[in-house]
Formats: structure tokens, C-alpha cells, sequence
């Protein structure tokens, strides 16, 4: 199926939001995540045994700024399939998400890969998430190193975050 020339636009403007909240979150970029989510917005991690729930766009960037306590992290989004319906899309991808931590000599990783489901609406001619769910497949390194890492980080954060973040 041919697509047409807005279609295609409209496929590369959604794909750009999606890479973007990846790329938002490894640069700690939280303007950038700020502008391309609704507010409020739902965040559905609940595979992971963590959240499912509508919260202020601001309450999701302060939760994700544990991620400070890592000495880098890494989403890498391929497969991207669109359903786009009007002014709503859905964007479906596979996320491999790296978590790096050294501490003292001790090397922590935290890698999970699954699906990202993001769900956008157009507002004000630009696509917005409203709802991110991630559906997770498999831990590499386990559930307990996973948690460990991301146990460890959180201990961290508060020392590591940039003064007024």
C-alpha cells in the first residue's frame, strides 16, 4: 500500500516524538519530555511490577529522575508500526533498554527489552503523547541484578542530580 505524502509526514512527525521520549530521557532532557507529553499522562509499566496510572506530566519527570543515579542509560526504538486515526495515533516499537552503573568497582546492569506502546493525540498541529505502556519481554540479566541496579541508582540519584533539577 502506497502511503501519500501526508501520511508519510504524519508517520515521520510521530516517530520523531517517540525517538524523542527516548532521547528525553537518556540526555535527562526533561524539557524536551515536558513538551511532547500530555498533562496529565498515563504511564503503564505495570509488566515490570511498577506503575499504571494517570499522573501530572511533571510527577512522571521527577520519578525518572532516579535515572540520575545511572552513569548512563540507553533506549534503543526500532520496528516502529503507526495506526493513526484523525487527530489520535497509536505508535508501537521495540525498546531495548540499557541501564549502566559502576560504583566503587561494582558493575551493575539493569536491561530490559519489550514493546512501547505510545499512544499520541494532535494538539496544537503537534503529536503529544497521553499514554506510554511498556510491555516487557525479558530482563538479560535477571530480575534481581535488574532490581539491584535500579536499587542502587535510586541511592545515588539525590547525590548525582545537577543542581536545580
Amino acid at each position: 500500500m502506497a502511503l501519500s505524502p501526508e501520511q508519510l509526514a504524519q508517520r515521520a512527525e510521530i516517530g520523531d516524538v517517540v525517538l524523542g521520549y527516548a532521547t528525553a530521557i537518556d540526555s535527562r532532557d526533561w524539557n524536551l519530555l515536558r513538551s511532547i507529553l500530555t498533562d496529565p499522562v498515563h504511564i503503564d509499566y505495570s509488566s515490570m511490577g511498577s506503575l499504571n496510572d494517570d499522573m501530572p506530566a511533571e510527577a512522571w519527570v521527577t520519578r525518572l529522575k532516579s535515572l540520575y543515579g545511572f552513569d548512563a542509560t540507553l533506549h534503543m526504538i526500532s520496528n516502529l508500526t503507526f495506526r493513526v486515526s484523525g487527530e489520535t495515533a497509536v505508535c508501537t516499537s521495540y525498546v531495548n533498554a540499557m541501564h549502566f552503573l559502576n560504583d566503587a568497582g561494582r558493575e551493575y546492569g539493569a536491561h530490559a527489552c519489550g514493546v512501547y506502546v505510545h499512544e499520541l493525540v494532535r494538539k496544537d498541529s503537534a503529536w503529544k503523547i497521553r499514554k506510554c505502556t511498556f510491555r516487557l519481554a525479558g530482563r538479560q540479566s535477571g530480575d534481581a541484578a535488574f532490581e539491584q541496579a535500579f536499587a542502587r541508582a535510586r541511592e545515588l540519584a539525590p547525590s548525582r542530580t545537577p543542581e536545580g533539577q
